[in-house]
């Protein structure tokens, strides 16, 4: 069920963020990917583990922007809103370009299998 569950989230999420203005995301980096590919700029709250890496990375490409504390997301959301789209949208059609996650995975599945 799991499975079907993370099909469907996806699905979803590949059909509502082209019609997204903003993406409010704890930094995981499958929202990361999935926004930039969009080309829908982010505020990320980063929460555990490798999310404020990512966090750094988006707000460092220009992206979106970072909150540590969720409070005062508006703020967030209406700077991001006020910020042109173009970086992010430059760095989604670079990653599309470059064959997207899928290319990505193809790549990683590749190291592994030659170690």
């Amino acid at each position: 069920m799991l499975a079907w569950g993370n099909n469907v989230y996806w699905s979803l999420r590949c059909l509502l963020l082209p019609r997204t203005d903003v993406m409010i995301t704890n930094g995981g980096w499958g929202g990361v990917l999935a926004a930039v590919e969009a080309g829908v700029p982010m505020v990320v709250v980063p929460d555990s583990l490798d999310k404020p890496q990512a966090a750094r990375r988006v707000a460092r490409a220009g992206a979106g922007v970072v909150r540590k504390k969720p409070e005062r997301l508006r703020n967030a959301v209406d700077q991001v809103l006020a910020q042109p789209r173009h970086r992010v949208r430059e760095l989604g059609r670079a990653i599309t370009a470059a064959g997207g996650t899928a290319r990505a995975v193809d790549l990683v599945e590749e190291l592994l299998r030659r170690r």
